[in-house]
C-alpha cells in the first residue's frame, strides 16, 4: 500500500519526536459543525476538505505543500440529511476498503479533522454538481474500493481525490485541468491528484472554512 510505504520512508527521514509538531490540535467543535449543518444550505456535489489528524494525513500534507488539507469528500443529501462520500484506506477495525458514506458530523469529528473547508461549483453549474453527487453515490452503492495502487486507469478502484475528479468528469467538468503533482520518494515516483490539484480549480468557490 502506497501510504504504508510513505510512512516507512517518512520514518527513515524523520523521528517520532518530530511528528507531534506536524500534527495540529483539533480546532473543530460541535458548535462549528452544527453551524455548517444547520445554517449553510449544503447541496449535492459540494466538496468538503479536511485537514486530518492521523499520521497518514501528515504524509499527504508533506507531499502536498500547496494545500492546507489532506483529504476531501463529496456531499450527498439523502432524506434531507447531509452525508459525505469519500474513499479512504481501511481503518484498524475494518476488513474492507469500500468507498464510505458517513454523516457529516462523523467526517468532521474532532479525532478526524483539525480544520475543514466547504467548496462549491459556480452557481451556473448546479446541474453538473448534482450529477457529480449522483455519480459518487453510485460508486458507493456499487462498493467501489480504495485504490491502493493510485492508478487513474482503474474506475472501480478510486483514491480520495480521484473519486472527486471522476465524479465531476462524468458531468463534463474537469476540476483537475492537468494539475497532477509529482510525488518523489526514495523508491516512489508517481504523479497523483493531490487536494491542492482540486481546490485550485477556478470553477470552485469557497463557501465556508474555519
Amino acid at each position: 500500500m502506497l501510504f504504508q510505504l510513505f510512512l516507512v520512508l517518512l520514518l527513515v527521514v524523520t523521528s517520532y519526536s518530530f511528528l507531534p509538531f506536524l500534527i495540529e490540535p483539533s480546532v473543530t467543535n460541535h458548535r462549528v459543525r452544527d453551524f455548517l449543518i444547520q445554517k449553510v444550505q449544503l447541496k449535492n456535489g459540494d466538496l468538503i476538505f479536511r485537514r486530518g489528524t492521523s499520521i497518514e494525513s501528515q504524509i499527504v500534507l508533506l507531499s502536498d505543500r500547496e494545500s492546507e488539507y489532506s483529504h476531501v469528500g463529496i456531499i450527498y443529501i439523502l432524506n434531507g440529511k447531509p452525508y459525505v462520500i469519500h474513499s479512504v484506506p481501511s481503518e484498524a477495525d475494518e476488513k474492507n476498503e469500500y468507498i464510505k458514506m458517513e454523516k457529516l458530523e462523523s467526517f468532521l469529528s474532532d479525532d478526524k479533522a483539525a480544520r475543514f473547508a466547504l467548496y462549491r461549483l459556480r452557481d451556473e453549474l448546479k446541474d453538473e454538481s448534482q450529477a457529480a453527487g449522483g455519480f459518487a453515490y453510485n460508486c458507493y452503492l456499487r462498493k467501489y474500493s480504495f485504490d491502493n495502487d493510485y492508478d487513474l486507469k482503474t474506475d472501480s478502484k478510486l483514491y480520495c481525490t480521484e473519486l472527486i475528479w471522476k465524479a465531476y468528469k462524468s458531468a463534463g467538468i474537469d476540476l483537475l485541468n492537468g494539475r497532477l503533482r509529482s510525488v518523489n520518494f526514495i523508491v516512489v515516483n508517481k504523479k497523483l491528484i493531490m487536494p491542492s490539484s482540486i481546490i485550485q480549480s477556478k470553477l470552485l468557490r469557497n463557501i465556508y472554512s474555519n
